[in-house]
């Protein structure tokens, strides 16, 4: 993770729909395990060329949620959408992050399923979401 080392230090982090944890066991998976766009045997399947063998699957560097503590990271906004695989996952992950003491929020965005963050101009929540992002950079980088 950046904190741990020299090389710099982030401001802050935007992790839209992030893929924090190795586990397929969250409500989230088996709502939408047949998608749209994203199903739990595809991000099975990326976690399976991702990951280089079993040991990475509690290698922080590769699988964030695996952390002992996730104290010290940056300022954070997790984005979420609702008909998404990865959604529980994600808040999860911002409920730690605020747990060990790291101020994140998260905002699931109804409606919408994995990839809606990249449709700007086709949903009300894509422009929204890209709205907040920009909003939380702005305040983060230009205090």
């Amino acid at each position: 993770m950046a904190r741990d080392t020299v090389l710099c230090e982030l401001a802050c982090q935007v992790l839209v729909y992030p893929a924090t944890e190795f586990s397929v066991d969250r409500p989230s998976w088996r709502e939408h395990a047949d998608g749209p766009l994203i199903t739990t045997p595809d991000v099975v399947w990326f976690w399976g060329n991702y990951l280089r063998d079993e040991g990475d699957r509690c290698d922080p560097l590769a699988v964030p949620a695996a952390a002992a503590s996730l104290a010290g990271l940056p300022r954070t906004l997790v984005i979420t959408a609702a008909v998404d695989p990865l959604r529980d996952g994600g808040e999860a992950f911002a409920a730690r992050l605020r747990a060990d003491g790291v101020d994140a929020s998260a905002t699931r965005y109804e409606g919408v399923f994995h990839g809606f963050f990249t449709e700007i101009g086709t949903f009300r929540a894509t422009d929204a979401a890209v709205s907040e992002a920009a909003r939380f950079l702005r305040t983060s980088l230009l205090p």
